[in-house]
C-alpha cells in the first residue's frame, strides 16, 4: 500500500502562552491512516525544559517521536514531532501544551497507507549558530515510497528585521512565516518524496540568529527493507 497524503495545515500562536488548540480534519476514507504533527517554539525568556511538550488529537495522546532544543541568544528554541495511528476522522481538536511561556507554530499532516508496525524511520536534526544568514541542511534516512517531513525554528531579532526562511524548491511547503511578541520567531515545515538511503532537506534564512531543524521519514505499509527483489527470486 502506497502512502497518500490526506490533508495538511498549520496554525500559529502569536501571543505568548503555554498551550495551543485548533481544529484539524482527517479524511473519512482510506486505510492505515496516520497523523503526524510538528511543533516549532521559541520561549519568551529562559529555557524550555526537555520532555515537557505534549500533543493530543480528539483527546487522544499522540506519541512523541522526538524533540530537540537549542539555547539561543536570549531563550530556547524547540522543534518536535508527534504521531497518532488511526486518528478520529472529521474535524477534531489538535492540542499542544508545554511549560514555559512561548510563541510557536504547528503543522499537522495526515496520510493513508502508513505502516502500522514502523510508521517512521529514525530522523536527524541540525542547528545553525547565531548568524544573519545561512543554510540548514539535514540528510534524513529514507527510501523510495517514503515521505520526508521537516520542521524549522529560528530566532528573530527582538525589534529588528524578520528572519525570513525559504525551503528548497524541491520541497512542498506546509508552513513558512514569522510570529513576534517580545522575542520573534521564524518557522517552517515542508515535505518531499523519499529516496534511498537518505534524502537532503534544506532551508535558507536571510536574517535572525540561531536556528534548529529536524526531519523524519514516514514509512508506507509496503515499506522496503532495503532488499531488491527480482522477478526470479522466490522465498
Amino acid at each position: 500500500m502506497s502512502l497518500i497524503i490526506d490533508n495538511s495545515s498549520f496554525s500559529t500562536l502569536s501571543s505568548s502562552g503555554t498551550s495551543k488548540s485548533f481544529s484539524y480534519t482527517v479524511g473519512s476514507s482510506g486505510s492505515n491512516t496516520g497523523l503526524f504533527a510538528s511543533a516549532s517554539l521559541r520561549a519568551q525568556s529562559g529555557t524550555v525544559p526537555p520532555n515537557t511538550i505534549t500533543a493530543t488529537y480528539n483527546g487522544v495522546s499522540m506519541t512523541k517521536i522526538g524533540e530537540h532544543t537549542y539555547n539561543g541568544t536570549t531563550a530556547d528554541i524547540l522543534v518536535a514531532f508527534f504521531y497518532l495511528a488511526s486518528p478520529a476522522t472529521g474535524a477534531n481538536t489538535l492540542a499542544f501544551s508545554w511549560t514555559v511561556s512561548s510563541i510557536g507554530a504547528f503543522a499537522p499532516i495526515s496520510f493513508y497507507g502508513v505502516s502500522k508496525s514502523s510508521p517512521w524511520r529514525s530522523g536527524s536534526y541540525t542547528t545553525l549558530a547565531g548568524t544573519n544568514s545561512g543554510t540548514l541542511s539535514i540528510n534524513v534516512p529514507s527510501n523510495a515510497g517514503d515521505y520526508v517531513l521537516d520542521v524549522v525554528s529560528c530566532e528573530g531579532y527582538g525589534g529588528g528585521a524578520p528572519a525570513n526562511l525559504e525551503e528548497d524548491a524541491s520541497q512542498t511547503q506546509i508552513m513558512d512565516g514569522e510570529v513576534a511578541v517580545t522575542n520573534r520567531m521564524a518557522y517552517g515545515a515542508s515535505y518531499k518524496s523519499g529516496a534511498s538511503p537518505t534524502l537532503s532537506m534544506v532551508w535558507t534564512k536571510d536574517g535572525g540568529l540561531y536556528a534548529i531543524m529536524a526531519g523524519i521519514s514516514v514509512q508506507p505499509a509496503n515499506r522496503s527493507t532495503g532488499v531488491v527483489v527480482s522477478p526470479m527470486m522466490r522465498f
